[in-house]
């Protein structure tokens, strides 16, 4: 075959592999979910993958030739046929997807290795930035990341997104450290289940001065967000060019695992995303040869979270990987006593656990009760152990944490046995919705991957292979991005982008109106999600905690932690109880929130103005039926502040009930849900016969042209 046809169905099936791959990415995957791994793919029309081939076959056919000929170019790009082989069959699994990206990855490694030459910024003989520059841009990135966490921290409190645990546990403890006075000194070492006096301190002292959840967040996101420029500074400690300690610091910034901390799903803050930065300044402080001052950032670590003790263990395995017997005996042993030591007495003495556990042992439910009978399990329960390592969302988590700077690990990567320990505690977990990079499970893992990276790039550097170092580069500059927009929390596109948070409508009147009705100072049992709104201003507890009288619960309609099944039979006993009153209801985004009191003595049911017994000959007089079924007949009658619903039980409901209801005038719809009785009664606690009344809001045109009702089982 001539050499140019040779080329030519190269650069064919180069252009066939990246064709599938990009059409599979942008057009057909509609969404990703990296938490549950679920993708949500679209028919996408076949014309753009060949508009994609052949913009690609052009791009191979004139790809630039350096010292070498056009043939050995296209012939670096190899991988790419692959690439596309894998997406071409379908599957429910996002582990080919990352193994696309790998190959392509390796194809961007090959070509950009083979273009290495010529002076360049990266060289560090002709360098576009000064150290000052670039030391600048590095805290302007970590600045802009600080604000956009705190930005989406605020708007998903505001919209009702975030959840009591973990943000609002933590808010609570913070407050009781900064205000009360019956505290115990171990809680000022314990918090959450968790080992953390340093975070304990510096945060009740943040919320004694400034006592919202603005500060919570604030302090939040600048824990994250500061590893952005020690990420850089260790790199030019490590001699790295300042473009190139720069593009790290990026790197760091777009990683998945940074990115998706400001919300960690809904779970908000956790001391933990303090340890990264705390991490790189003790290898900041070591290349310096400030050994007092590592030692003092290492010890500080060991008060932030138990678990960097096993950060530390696993260093110790590095040591002994490296033939350092002595040191990593000594950081082996101190390690697994401090451990043992909070796990066993601290932790347990600060919560109440059955048979004073360890408060995480839950994770682990499937190989033990105790952590001997974990670290037993390969022996006593080989098939749990075995069966749960060999997990496929196991190889997923690991691949999207080492996929970015993967083509430096390859390089270094002993180092990386630092963090097996750490690995083995995540991957080992019951959950299996745990393994995945939103939850703060990778945090540490994500740090030591780019530590890594950076040894990995300054060993490159030392030894002038400038062609691995513009390979592994190039592969970086393709896979963060594809990374970020495939898992991140990404700001403007992805697959999992904020764009859903932001959107949400704003609750703060709600919360202010629901906050009105409620005495000062009472105990609150609520709903995760409202639950976190109420930390600031009252006492608070879970909805199913037993209530003493004086005590109030609110909570939503809508299933949260429980299941719809459990929601109605808590519902029904509140029903049930003569203590219980209710209070008031607020509908917001066809959510419905309801107040109860417990009172102190059983009292006659208080008349609700919306509730009514009425005849059939009474409730015809509302106007004309909207509905009408066995169970529910539905009239209405327009008014000028709206249009009055009313529902009226024919005979007595098996179960409790939500309406829709539907008005229309032209092109104007309103589509509002309502549960009966605004939720505070259910409707299968009152009489046949029982009407609920409801006003819908006005449309701007005039009156409904059509009112459309339909009746749901809740």
């Amino acid at each position: 075959m001539p050499q140019k046809l040779k080329i030519i169905v190269a650069a064919a099936l180069e252009s066939a592999g990246a064709a599938v791959v990009c059409h599979y990415f942008f057009r057909r995957l509609r969404a990703f979910d990296p938490v549950y791994e679920v993708l949500y793919l679209q028919p996408a029309p076949y014309w753009s993958a060949v508009l994609l081939f052949l913009l690609f076959l052009a791009l191979f056919l004139f790809l630039p030739a350096g010292r070498q000929g056009r043939a050995e170019r296209v012939r670096d790009w190899m991988p790419l046929p692959f690439a596309g082989a894998l997406l071409l069959p379908q599957f429910d699994s996002v582990l080919p997807l990352l193994g696309a990206f790998l190959l392509t990855g390796w194809g961007a490694c090959r070509y950009a290795s083979n273009l290495a030459g010529g002076e360049t910024a990266l060289s560090g003989k002709a360098p576009l930035l000064s150290p000052r520059t670039g030391a600048a841009l590095a805290v302007l990135f970590g600045m802009l990341g600080v604000f956009w966490g705190f930005h989406l921290q605020r708007t998903a409190g505001n919209t009702l997104f975030l959840f009591y645990h973990d943000w609002g546990e933590y808010a609570e403890h913070y407050r009781r450290l900064a205000f009360s006075a019956d505290i115990r000194p171990i809680d000022w070492l314990v918090g959450g289940g968790h080992w953390n006096g340093a975070v304990n301190l510096l945060m009740s002292a943040a919320i004694r001065l400034v006592p919202a959840p603005e500060t919570i967040f604030l302090l939040n996101s600048v824990m994250i967000f500061s590893a952005v420029p020690l990420v850089y500074l260790l790199g030019r400690r490590l001699k790295l060019p300042v473009a190139t300690a720069l593009v790290f610091a990026l790197f760091f910034l777009f990683s998945p695992v940074v990115s998706n901390q400001p919300l960690s799903l809904f779970y908000g803050f956790h001391p933990v995303n303090l340890l990264p930065a705390l991490f790189l300044l003790f290898f900041l402080f070591r290349e310096r040869r400030q050994y007092a001052a590592a030692g003092a950032v290492m010890l500080l670590t060991l008060f932030v979270q138990e678990t960097a003790a096993i950060f530390w263990f696993g260093c110790a395995l590095y040591l002994a990987a490296g033939k350092q017997y002595r040191k990593a005996a000594l950081l082996a042993g101190g390690m697994l006593l401090f451990f043992f030591l909070t796990i066993k007495f601290a932790i347990p003495a600060a919560v109440k656990t059955p048979g004073g556990t360890y408060t995480q042992m839950f994770h682990f439910s499937q190989l033990g009760s105790t952590p001997g009978e974990v670290l037993l399990s390969p022996l006593l329960r080989p098939a749990a152990f075995w069966g749960t390592l060999a997990s496929p969302n196991n190889l997923s988590f690991l691949l999207m944490l080492v996929l970015p700077l993967f083509f430096f690990l390859i390089r270094r990567p002993l180092p990386l046995l630092a963090g097996v320990p750490l690995l083995a505690g995540v991957c080992l977990q019951s959950s299996r919705d745990l393994q995945n990079v939103v939850l703060q499970y990778g945090v540490e893992l994500n740090c030591l991957v780019f530590i890594t990276a950076l040894y990995a790039a300054e060993q490159l550097f030392r030894q002038g292979n400038r062609k691995a170092l513009f390979g592994a580069l190039a592969a970086s500059l393709l896979l963060v991005p594809a990374l970020y927009l495939l898992a991140g929390k990404s700001i403007l596109f992805g697959k999992y982008p904020a764009a859903p948070i932001l959107s949400r409508p704003d609750a703060s009147e709600l919360v202010l109106f629901l906050k009105s009705a409620l005495p000062r100072g009472v105990t609150v049992h609520a709903s995760p999600r409202i639950r976190a709104q109420l930390v600031f201003d009252f006492p608070t507890r879970a909805l199913t905690d037993p209530a003493e009288p004086g005590e109030f619960y609110l909570f939503s309609l809508r299933p949260e932690t429980m299941t719809q099944a459990e929601l109605n039979a808590f519902r029904s006993a509140l029903a049930a109880d003569p203590t219980i009153a209710p209070i008031t209801s607020a509908n917001w985004n066809d959510l419905e929130y309801v107040i109860f009191a417990k009172l102190p003595s059983p009292r006659p049911p208080a008349p609700l103005p919306f509730l009514r017994l009425t005849t059939p000959e009474e409730f015809a007089a509302l106007g004309p039926v909207v509905a009408d079924g066995p169970d529910v007949e539905i009239r209405c009658r327009p008014r000028q502040d709206g249009t009055l619903i009313g529902a009226r039980l024919k005979r007595r409901a098996e179960s409790d009930l939500k309406f829709r209801f539907i008005l229309g005038r032209g092109n104007e719809r309103l589509t509002k849900e309502v549960t009966f009785a605004n939720g505070l009664r259910p409707a299968d606690s009152v009489e046949t016969g029982t009407a609920f009344f409801v006003l819908l809001p006005p449309l701007e045109g005039g009156f409904p042209e059509q009112v459309q009702a339909e009746v749901l089982p809740l």
